[in-house]
């Protein structure tokens, strides 16, 4: 049987008497969305190892200005970095064009070399081995904006520890806090 015809209306099949027509839709993700729509917006927090404070306030705006280049550089927009002497909040627009995993891993290598490369600090800088990162709506951003711009003034009173419970709860993840720094056994 041969059949001419369009990809999505009325074709004509030569073994079918000339007057029947045979209706088929052909539904293609190409005629459905020709662009692609994107608004992902994380909160990533990593920790200085043994959440040592290493950080010391005057290296601080240097290295967030690197993790906002870096992050730059790979095609995300970074929103705000902020932090504290034993840790960082970066906040930026994903852009979906590699996996989270692998842009922590090579964010925290590329702190790592310029930290010790600079010698901010006067021993070996390492950071832990996990992160938390946390998607946020679009009318969030102003509000995680200013959260992670104001780090300092939020362990006034709160340890990093207790700041990661209230981030875990708020965004409902089950956690046993035995392990929020520490690897199970």
């Amino acid at each position: 049987m041969s059949c001419r015809g369009v990809a999505a209306g009325l074709i004509h099949c030569g073994d079918f008497p000339p007057k029947i027509h045979i209706f088929v839709t052909v539904i293609s993700t190409t005629l459905l969305m020709a662009n692609t729509y994107l608004q992902i917006y994380l909160h990533l927090i990593f920790a200085v190892k043994n959440r040592d404070a290493l950080i010391p306030p005057q290296w601080q705006p240097r290295i967030h200005a690197y993790a906002a280049e870096m992050l730059r550089n790979r095609g995300n927009l970074p929103i705000a970095v902020g932090g504290t002497d034993n840790h960082i909040h970066i906040f930026f627009q994903y852009s979906g064009k590699e996996l989270i995993s692998e842009l922590v891993r090579d964010l925290k290598v590329f702190l790592t070399k310029a930290i010790n490369d600079n010698r901010m600090t006067p021993f070996k800088f390492e950071w832990q081995k996990g992160y938390g990162c946390f998607s946020h709506s679009h009318a969030q951003v102003e509000s995680v904006k200013q959260y992670v711009l104001n780090q300092p003034q939020h362990h006034h009173n709160r340890t990093l520890q207790e700041e990661i419970e209230i981030i875990l709860r708020r965004q409902g993840i089950e956690f046993d806090e035995k392990f929020i720094f520490t690897d199970p056994m």
